[in-house]
């Protein structure tokens, strides 16, 4: 793993924290964008953790008369089965077709091609036979 020197690590980090992109601290600098990702995803992991420790204080000094951490429920989600799909696929009436040519082989990209120009109305082009 490069190590940057801690000028260029420095400056990496300022650079980020200024608001430009890695691909313009890799313009201005000449450090590869990797290696800048990575000192990125290092430095907010930095924050997070200095973050996440001065939410919650420690159990030494506080008076709760519990040591469990609060604990957030996450939102409830809907269920699978409140909004049903209203109508089939578009490709529904067409399935015994479609079973049919990938039976005989045929690439999926040549049967969704055949399938549109079977949905989509002839302008300027030939008709092809299917």
């Amino acid at each position: 793993m490069n190590v940057l020197k801690p000028n260029l690590k420095a400056t990496v980090i300022t650079l980020l924290e200024k608001g430009l992109s890695q691909r313009e601290i890799n313009r201005k600098t000449g450090i590869n964008r990797k290696t800048i990702r990575r000192y990125a995803q290092l430095h907010h992991r930095a924050i997070f953790e200095e973050t996440e420790s001065s939410i919650y204080p420690t159990l030494e000094g506080v008076d709760t008369g519990s040591s469990v951490l609060p604990v957030q429920n996450p939102p409830p989600r809907p269920s699978a089965l409140e909004n049903p799909p209203k109508n089939g696929s578009a490709c529904e009436p067409h399935r015994k077709w479609i079973e049919e040519q990938l039976r005989l082989g045929r690439n999926a990209m040549a049967i969704y091609r055949n399938v549109n120009r079977k949905l989509t109305p002839c302008v300027n082009r030939k008709l092809t036979p299917l």
